[in-house]
């Protein structure tokens, strides 16, 4: 049997050294596609870029106002408003989960939404939990009798 030396590169492309120094033998290609500062640019300057505030978008993104249709459609469904079928069988837990996935979305994405996607949000959320309390306790009176 034939033996097969196979020799292995690494490549170090750390920016720091143990102690926190700056590796002398560090490329620019390397340097470049890191979030870490470039030795051109000190890391106030950096700060002060990440710290500005950001414009506030405009109008209602599609790809999000679909997510939010899906979700409220479903929570809508669970709670029996079928529409092409009339009224159907309610699922209260169900319906919770989606109305509380919508309510993490406005919790998670607070801030980075245009005024329109955050009042739409907002108001689906409200009548979602509103459906829900009135369906819930529909459901008790219908049980109390």
């Amino acid at each position: 049997m034939k033996e097969q030396s196979s020799e292995i590169i690494v490549n170090d492309r750390r920016m720091f050294n143990r102690d926190g120094s700056l590796r002398e033998n560090l490329q620019q290609s390397d340097i470049s596609t890191t979030n870490s500062p470039t030795p051109s640019e000190p890391v106030e300057e950096q700060s002060k870029q990440n710290t500005q505030p950001k414009e506030k978008k405009q109008g209602i993104s599609q790809p999000f106002y679909n997510l939010l249709s899906m979700l409220t459609t479903n929570a809508l469904i669970s709670l029996g408003g079928d529409v092409r079928f009339g009224r159907g069988g309610v699922d209260l837990e169900t319906a919770r989960q989606f109305t509380d996935m919508l309510s993490s979305l406005k919790e998670k994405t607070a801030g980075n939404l245009s005024e329109e996607e955050e009042s739409i949000l907002n108001e689906m959320v409200s009548r979602l939990e509103m459906e829900y309390v009135s369906v819930a306790n529909q459901i008790s009176m219908s049980a109390k009798k």
